[in-house]
């Protein structure tokens, strides 16, 4: 997906170049290279992305080829455009282009993040400073790019459905599993809350056959009305169909138990696989 961004003197466009080789007399022509790698991965495995750089005062338009590590890929929360200055992240690597003079190979420079853990993803001004969002790591950089302060936890700091937020005196996001975080502007941690977990019960004490189990979980896991009724079915939609709870507590499991032995075995089998792949739904029997 291409990326674009604009300011009352320039209009960028960023793109992945999927067919540029490094050191390749056949690919598409740029007016500049800059490579921005750490090492080259095994296979010669790198990103490249393509940079149009439009200059609204003449018309005139500057492309740059950006090769950064494998991992790296730029999204929209990964470039900056400050007056005459464009900002990259590409992972750990923070490439600043200054656009007054866009012709010239020297007019970029290269920065890398210390100490690094995980992979970054997004980078926003806050004044002169920035602040990088990581995979395991929040960090404050000044206007230098050299870290004022790091905030990491034994948690994914990265949640793909929410997104980072910062005004004046705050900082706040949503982890992996759900918690959220609250930092003030030193890095330090205001507020820190677990997410509610979200459990189902099911009472099968009445429950005399498998039937009747699979139309009671149906129903009470809103599988879709082409539920196949049986535990194939089942695996089939718990992985794919439905999302899980975090907890299934299943009340008179042990009276069912007594009643098909088989079918309870298959279930706990069923679940304790899933738990294992998946980490998530812990199956409680009572």
């Amino acid at each position: 997906m291409d990326i674009n961004i604009f300011n009352e003197k320039f209009n960028i466009t960023v793109s992945r170049d999927m067919a540029y080789t490094l050191d390749s007399v056949d690919n598409k022509p740029y007016d500049m290279e800059i490579r921005a790698i750490s090492t080259i991965h095994d296979g010669g495995h790198y990103s490249c992305h393509s940079i149009a750089v439009e200059d609204f005062s003449d018309g005139g338009t500057v492309t740059i080829i950006l090769v950064g590590d494998y991992c790296s890929n730029v999204g929209k929360d990964s470039v900056i455009l400050r007056n005459d200055t464009l900002i990259i992240l590409l992972d750990a690597v923070i490439v600043v282009l200054s656009l007054k003079s866009a012709m010239d190979p020297g007019s970029h420079d290269i920065h890398r993040i210390k100490n690094n853990f995980g992979t970054y993803y997004s980078i926003y001004p806050v004044g002169n400073n920035y602040i990088i969002y990581g995979e395991l790591e929040v960090k404050m950089l000044d206007e230098a790019f050299r870290e004022v302060w790091t905030y990491s936890t034994t948690d994914i700091l990265i949640n793909p459905d929410y997104h980072l937020n910062i005004d004046d005196k705050q900082i706040s996001f949503t982890d992996w599993d759900g918690n959220h975080h609250l930092l003030d502007m030193d890095g330090h941690l205001l507020c820190y809350k677990k997410r509610e977990l979200n459990a189902i019960e099911i009472n099968v004490t009445p429950i005399n056959t498998p039937k009747e189990l699979q139309a009671i979980i149906k129903s009470r896991l809103n599988m879709p009305d082409f539920y196949g009724m049986n535990w194939d079915a089942y695996w089939d939609g718990i992985t794919g169909l439905i999302p899980m709870p975090d907890r299934i507590i299943l009340r008179g499991w042990d009276i069912y138990k007594e009643k098909q032995p088989g079918d309870a075995a298959a279930f706990e089998k069923i679940m304790a696989r899933y738990t294992r792949l998946y980490g998530h739904c812990q199956c409680i029997y009572t």
